[in-house]
């Protein structure tokens, strides 16, 4: 929707499906993507996955041009985000990590905090991108975008856990939760905790977005 052409390729089918229809080109393998790619961005679940995508079989290094820049917005030790910058740097590939918080709701309103690593250059002109799908920040070197993030889980973490105390404490007590999550969104307490999952906590929505 911002302009920006795009080619894609996932294990997730009905996803690929989607955004193909809304005009994206689709790719058979991580490499097909990056040899008709000047950027090439992941996301995927875990360390093992990015690995997979990048210096797989059929892996993005397997196609990527010299010059190309290759951004990984998985969450993930920093120390695969490093090494897989050292194996991208050797095929004159710059690489940053950039992991993202804000969940599926922040995705879907292009409200994300992106968090990157790696160096400035490269950083400024990948920064129109991030900023289609929210707010970015530099962090300093390859991989502080991962450790920042593991900040920002440390911290969300807490806070979902004493949300949770909260309007526990007040429905045992006899006050609609509801009222809770209202009253505590206006006053100090408010946080994007309690903007993006107090409502699901009412609800009794405990469907995961994430893994622990």
């Amino acid at each position: 929707n911002a302009g920006y052409e795009l080619i894609v390729h996932d294990i997730n089918r009905e996803a690929v499906a989607e955004i193909v229809a809304a005009g994206a080109k689709e790719a058979n393998a991580c490499a097909e993507v990056a040899e008709n790619s000047d950027l090439i961005i992941t996301m995927v679940p875990d360390s093992p996955d990015v690995e997979a995508a990048a210096l797989g079989e059929g892996g993005i290094i397997e196609g990527v041009k010299e010059g190309a820049i290759y951004v990984d917005m998985s969450t993930i030790a920093p120390s695969v985000a490093v090494s897989v910058g050292e194996e991208m740097a050797k095929k004159g590939v710059r690489c940053l990590d950039g992991p993202v918080s804000g969940g599926d709701v922040g995705a879907q309103n292009a409200a994300l905090s992106i968090m990157v690593g790696g160096d400035e250059a490269t950083f400024n002109e990948v920064k129109p991108i991030f900023e289609v799908m929210g707010k970015c920040v530099l962090c300093g070197p390859l991989g502080s975008g991962q450790i920042v993030k593991a900040c920002n889980q440390v911290l969300v973490a807490v806070t979902i856990a004493g949300l949770s105390e909260a309007i526990t404490l007040g429905a045992k007590a006899g006050v609609d939760p509801q009222r809770i999550v209202d009253v505590l969104g206006g006053g100090l307490a408010r946080c994007g905790v309690l903007e993006n999952r107090g409502d699901r906590m009412v609800r009794g929505d405990f469907e995961p977005g994430f893994r622990i």
